[in-house]
């Protein structure tokens, strides 16, 4: 009976999934949203691949089945990463080295784990996680790769919570904020959740008496995670409207960027510590939202960014000119425009790959 169950949940989620893959690859990619909806298509090809090997409808043993399945999972977290990103900061992102690093981790426990090479070894008491049956082995079998999935997860949520909740505010190219960021917040919470009560219940925190309860709630949580897309059909309808065309059109006509950098650059603007993009609005009479365009069209990055890299230019060619012979690299920072040593030290590193004092060194 239980069996037919998870047959029957199987197939209804690779028919909603192959049917929302179509909807969205079919009908509503285009050229202008590409750019985003592509990491959204990707994401629900991994999912759909999750339900076809737990069918046997793609050929593994049993143990294999289980362990593909969970590195599909966050290969699809991060397809969602990518997607998210690109839609709030208007073009398309590259996989970031720490993500890339992350999810290369969950591959090599993988194949030790195929290899029965286990680092962690931790012997469970319990023998069932939702539809992953643990006693298949030995109690210590999955171990590797559970835990180093249900980490890899939370970490790659709070990466995304962080990500959204630092660019969101200035993005040109999500207009309904609220809704987008919610639908996001949400995503991450169901995942955070289900890598928390997953890895609680395999280390024992929970009583045995609650088991039951316990798989159903990590079914469920599974469940949302393949459907998630469906959950909100406002965010749904949104998604395919997220579009980079009509206003870098417009900024791009208008050379607004040639206008920026020459205000910002004779007038040496990035030297004021607490420059803001009001005082560039003022300035130059260009709308926020068109200076954030302009930058984001030109440079790929946000205002800060922009401002903070010509500072860091300016500063490469005072440590050229010698400044650092008389001065500290504190000194320097101030001396570019910013308020903070540990922001110049960032951003410097960041450009060269190394601190100011190193680079300095380096090319003396």
């Amino acid at each position: 009976m239980e069996n037919n169950n998870a047959i029957i949940l199987h197939l209804s989620v690779l028919i909603i999934l192959s049917c929302l893959l179509a909807y969205l690859w079919g009908k509503k990619r285009n050229y202008s949203n590409k750019f985003h909806i592509d990491y959204i298509i990707v994401n629900i090809i991994l999912l759909i691949l999750i339900p076809v090997i737990s069918l046997n409808l793609i050929i593994f043993d049993i143990y294999k089945a289980v362990i593909a399945n969970l590195l599909l999972h966050t290969a699809s977290q991060i397809a969602f990463i990518l997607h998210v990103e690109s839609a709030i900061k208007g073009y398309k992102i590259k996989i970031k080295k720490k993500i890339l690093y992350l999810f290369l981790l969950n591959v090599v426990v993988l194949i030790l784990t195929i290899l029965n090479i286990r680092i962690i070894g931790y012997e469970t008491t319990i023998n069932k996680i939702a539809a992953i049956i643990i006693e298949a082995k030995d109690a210590s079998y999955y171990s590797d790769v559970l835990i180093v999935k249900w980490i890899s997860s939370i970490l790659l949520m709070l990466y995304l919570i962080r990500m959204c909740t630092k660019n969101i505010k200035e993005s040109i190219t999500i207009k309904r904020k609220r809704l987008y960021k919610f639908w996001v917040f949400t995503y991450c919470i169901i995942n955070i959740e289900a890598a928390l009560i997953g890895g609680m219940y395999y280390l024992g925190v929970f009583d045995e008496a609650f088991s039951n309860n316990i798989n159903m709630i990590i079914r469920i949580n599974i469940a949302l995670n393949l459907v998630f897309l469906l959950i909100n059909p406002a965010i749904l309808n949104y998604i395919p409207g997220i579009s980079e065309l009509s206003i870098f059109k417009k900024v791009s006509k208008k050379n607004y960027f040639l206008i920026l950098k020459k205000a910002i650059e004779k007038q040496k603007l990035y030297l004021r510590p607490k420059l803001t993009i009001k005082e560039i609005e003022t300035i130059t009479g260009i709308s926020v939202k068109n200076i954030r365009a302009a930058i984001l069209l030109n440079t790929k990055n946000n205002f800060n960014d922009y401002i903070n890299e010509i500072r860091i230019n300016y500063g490469t060619k005072l440590i050229a000119d010698g400044f650092l012979n008389k001065h500290t690299t504190i000194a320097l920072g101030h001396k570019c425009g910013f308020s903070s040593h540990q922001t110049f030290f960032r951003a410097f590193k960041k450009k060269h790959s190394s601190t100011p004092k190193q680079y300095y060194l380096e090319n003396s």
